[in-house]
């Protein structure tokens, strides 16, 4: 399975204009479909690079760090939509073009 690690913008679906918002279990789905890995971290969300803002209708932030500087990438409602966005977002960053 692929690592994402590095920071970027793009991604996710509700944390972008026009997405359709997917469920948890959508989001793992994906992930496994893109053979990617929603890094699991010892945190409220649950995920690296997830953050929980309480009272929100899209309560779960995603974020990486670009340059020493955290980038927002969204809003999601579930935990694992925003993780999801993340390794989408460090995946198509990291890719480096063909000499």
């Amino acid at each position: 399975m692929r690592r994402a690690y590095a920071g970027g913008a793009g991604g996710g679906g509700a944390g972008r204009s026009g997405g359709a918002a997917l469920t948890s279990e959508e989001a793992r789905q994906r992930a496994q479909a893109e053979e990617l890995t929603l890094l699991v971290a010892e945190n409220t969300a649950g995920y690296f690079g997830v953050a929980l803002t309480a009272g929100q209708m899209k309560p779960y932030a995603a974020h990486v760090k670009r340059g020493g500087k955290k980038v927002h990438l969204g809003m999601f409602a579930t935990a694992e939509e925003a993780a999801l966005c993340r390794a989408t977002t460090c995946v198509a960053t990291t890719r480096r073009p063909a000499k």
